[in-house]
């Protein structure tokens, strides 16, 4: 067994680092054996571990079951494993319990449940379980709604790095929820989120550089930002990039650009209105485009989505 596996194993390598990273570009037909090979070699020692009473080992043989590696997806499976975790107080386990809960797999979906499982992994630290526990009280999942409790627990677990809840937080001191409204408190959780790859945090903090709300208005951090999030695949930042293009903000006017982050944004928007808006934008700089510019932008835009976005230029 190769050292990753073995620190996979042992704890000291999340699972979903070992498999966000195998599994995080196309791999062929033989690798993915090779792959498969080893989840099951993890599985197989996680098992034994488990067997023992191991309770880092039960949590992790859960989140096996949980992603279908090394052996069947099985949520009832990830749940008795979880479960076995949590009773021996594995913060892990306990998260990953009340996860099960909350969302209702292999379980009948349980606020409160998953509000005690979240609360006892939350109080020995763990940030995904303050951060889950946050959204709870955000939202008032199965509790009254309590912004101040959100805003505490978001800010546990951001100061701890964890990405979602920095970007959590950006948002509430956005808005003045569960604290007084700030802009510049804002934007500097925004950047951390947004360091770290954060889509929405990367747009919204674009959003501030273009608005010049809170800073100096630039349109050129404000067009990086945006790149940053489109090229993950956030509709809004491909759009605001094509309106950018159109506009010729940040950036001489380009036609071309216009209509390939138009098209890109219409084609994947969840939202009719944002679709609309981004189709109309398209066909307003097609027609100031030459038939060989609208071949251009159109094959562009086709290699963007074959390149899920990365390197649109």
């Amino acid at each position: 067994m190769n050292q990753l596996l073995r620190m996979a194993i042992s704890g000291s390598v999340s699972l979903f680092f070992l498999f966000g990273q195998a599994l995080a570009d196309p791999v062929s037909d033989a690798e993915q054996i090779r792959l498969s090979r080893q989840y099951h070699e993890v599985a197989q020692s996680l098992r034994e571990q488990a067997d023992r009473g191991d309770a880092a080992a039960q949590s992790k043989l859960g989140e096996m079951y949980y992603q279908g590696h090394g052996v069947p997806l099985d949520y009832n499976e990830a749940v008795k494993w979880y479960r076995k975790a949590a009773q021996q107080n594995n913060a892990e386990g306990q998260w990953n319990l009340g996860h099960m809960y909350d969302f209702g797999r292999g379980v009948r979906e349980d606020s409160r449940e998953a509000l005690k499982w979240y609360g006892l992994a939350a109080a020995q630290g763990l940030a995904a379980a303050q951060h889950s526990l946050g959204v709870i009280y955000e939202r008032g999942y199965g509790v009254k709604q309590d912004f101040d409790a959100a805003v505490k627990l978001y800010r546990l677990a951001a100061m701890q790095g964890f990405v979602k809840a920095q970007y959590n937080l950006g948002v509430l001191y956005e808005r003045g929820k569960g604290v007084a409204q700030d802009l510049v408190e804002s934007m500097k959780w925004y950047r951390k989120a947004a360091d770290q790859g954060h889509a929405k945090a990367q747009f919204n903090l674009g959003g501030f550089y273009d608005r010049g709300q809170g800073v100096s208005q630039d349109y050129d951090a404000a067009l990086k930002l945006y790149r940053a999030a489109a090229e993950q695949g956030n509709s809004s930042a491909q759009f605001r990039m094509a309106e950018m293009y159109w506009y010729g903000y940040g950036t001489p006017r380009d036609y071309v650009q216009a209509h390939i982050w138009s098209s890109l944004a219409g084609g994947i928007t969840e939202d009719t209105d944002e679709q609309t808006e981004a189709y109309a934008l398209r066909d307003l700089a097609a027609s100031g485009m030459t038939a060989g510019q609208l071949v251009e932008a159109q094959d562009r835009a086709r290699k963007c989505v074959a390149s899920e976005f990365k390197g649109c230029m």
